[in-house]
């Protein structure tokens, strides 16, 4: 089971920044951040050197990764942090979020 908490808007190019329960473990600091095609991607805590943190199961990271992402769209959304690029909002009722 994976539960996303806490989300708040990042800094810089950080979209956000979440806490998240996984099978019973809470994973504090990760984030979510744009890659350079224009996707979503979330990722757990890294130390100073860019290393990850902790490591999230492989057979969990799918659920991880379109768990934090659905949040993010959905808590930006309703707490309107930012407007949607034109044709943003479309193409994200074409994808049923």
């Amino acid at each position: 089971m994976i539960n996303i908490t806490n989300m708040r808007p990042g800094p810089g190019g950080t979209k956000a920044i979440f806490d998240v329960e996984i099978d019973g473990w809470t994973v504090r600091e990760c984030v979510i951040v744009e890659r350079p095609d224009g996707n979503l991607a979330a990722l757990p805590p890294a130390l100073r050197d860019r290393r990850r943190a902790v490591q999230v199961p492989d057979h969990l990271w799918f659920d991880f990764v379109n768990s934090a992402r659905s949040a993010y769209r959905r808590i930006r959304r309703d707490e309107k942090w930012g407007e949607l690029c034109e044709g943003g909002e479309e193409a994200l009722e074409k994808a049923g979020i």
